[in-house]
């Protein structure tokens, strides 16, 4: 009821689809990857690389490739 109450006072206020929004923030320094999708991560670009041809057919991008390889 205090709910439907605030809703209708807003409307009085503004024209709005919605009247009430919650912004959620979260403290990512604590988040953490287990070691299982770590380790997956690692096979899925180990994988990749090794499937991947040896020249893109860009002459700059396979230059940059060549100086951090």
């Amino acid at each position: 009821e205090i709910f439907t109450d605030l809703k209708n006072s807003m409307k009085k206020v503004t024209d709005a689809e919605n009247l009430i929004q919650v912004d959620l923030a979260m403290n990512t320094r604590a988040l953490t990857l287990s070691e299982t999708v770590k380790d997956t991560v690692e096979l899925a670009a180990e994988t990749l690389w090794k499937l991947s041809p040896p020249h893109s057919g860009f002459e700059h991008i396979d230059r940059y490739r060549e100086d951090f390889v």
